[in-house]
């Protein structure tokens, strides 16, 4: 994705942006989908009319593609939220209102890791559930299913993984909950999703409300099942296509820079790339190649105004000047190799610069 940005000198440059794991631009079938039900749909799907029914009948189709198309087995419920967020407290509530809930508070998300959860350590209580995450949002790793008995219940973020991972609620049998959000594959913001396995405890208050109340928002949830619809049908070619982003990208960096450290190297997700450059802070680099149209993140966009070291690079390589060193490049596929070259070159044109200063 290529646009003309103005920057500070008052000149132009071709703004490449490889923050997908933040947030993707809303692709062409999810606008359609979106200006289809504003157009013609509106009405509240709440309302007994035949307006209202019309609009009920777009959700409950919407509601079904979202089943089918994440692996959902028959009875499995879907519940539309304003994102991954509220979807992981309403199932961290759904827990808690029937267990002691643990974590491993080391690598899931801030969504998670901010709630008091009891440590994995030791003995645990019985019985239990587990906030654990099947995807990592900063360095991108797959992590294996936890072993888990039989009557304890799994909350899991799946957020950075729909759309990129050919994921199936079904086959991991042990998962209770999962959670996802419209705006990491194409979706538009404000619009998320919580699986919930059939027979799951679900709370009936989060936010005063039974469940979820309100109105749903019926275009944004019809927008967000065909931007899934898309990724998964267009996944094989997407991936191709992306790493081929990756590695130019891990290419060109590797020829210009010395003393840098992928984060992960094995299992991950095409789409997110985290490297530590020694010698240079993360937030200063993502900087400093925004203002020359490089769009690159140091960690987790929640975290963006914290002065903390990457708590999920601590937890891994307890090591804070790897973790204040790192950055974030995370592509989809409107980015192309071009891209992936003329940002490897002004990353390392950058780290240059800042070694130099230091």
């Amino acid at each position: 994705m290529e646009r003309k940005r103005c920057v500070d000198n008052g000149g132009e440059v071709n703004l490449i942006y490889f923050d997908s794991a933040a947030s993707t631009k809303p692709i062409q079938p999810a606008l359609d989908a979106m200006n289809s039900v504003l157009r013609e749909t509106w009405a509240n799907p709440n309302s007994s009319h035949a307006a209202g029914q019309a609009a009920r009948e777009i959700l409950e189709q919407s509601k079904e593609k979202m089943l089918r198309l994440l692996g959902a087995s028959k009875g499995d419920q879907i519940i539309f939220t304003s994102g991954a967020s509220e979807a992981a407290a309403l199932a961290i509530k759904s827990m808690e209102d029937n267990c002691t809930v643990v974590g491993l508070n080391n690598i899931d998300h801030h969504c998670v890791t901010e709630y008091p959860l009891a440590p994995m350590e030791g003995e645990k209580p019985y019985p239990y559930g587990l906030a654990y995450m099947k995807f990592q949002n900063e360095v991108g790793s797959i992590l294996p299913d936890p072993d888990l008995p039989k009557d304890a219940l799994w909350a899991c973020d799946i957020t950075a993984g729909v759309g990129h991972d050919p994921f199936a609620f079904k086959d991991h049998l042990r998962m209770t909950y999962a959670f996802g959000d419209a705006m990491k594959f194409g979706g538009i913001p404000s619009c998320g999703f919580l699986l919930v396995k059939k027979g799951a405890p679900l709370s009936q208050m989060i936010y005063g409300a039974p469940n979820r109340g309100g109105t749903p928002p019926v275009a944004l949830i019809a927008a967000m099942a065909a931007a899934l619809e898309w990724h998964i049908e267009h996944m094989a070619e997407n991936t191709k296509h992306i790493w081929d982003c990756s590695d130019a990208l891990y290419d060109g960096i590797e020829r210009r820079v010395s003393d840098f450290r992928l984060n992960i190297t094995t299992n991950r997700l095409p789409h997110i790339i985290n490297v530590s450059f020694d010698g240079v802070d993360g937030k200063t680099l993502a900087l400093l190649c925004s203002k020359r149209g490089v769009m690159i993140s140091a960690g987790a966009a929640c975290t963006s105004g914290d002065n903390a070291p990457s708590h999920v690079l601590m937890a891994m390589y307890h090591d804070e000047a790897r973790a204040r060193s790192a950055v974030r490049i995370s592509f989809s596929h409107e980015n192309t190799v071009e891209e992936a070259i003329q940002a490897a070159k002004t990353i390392a044109e950058c780290v240059t610069e800042i070694r130099q200063l230091s």
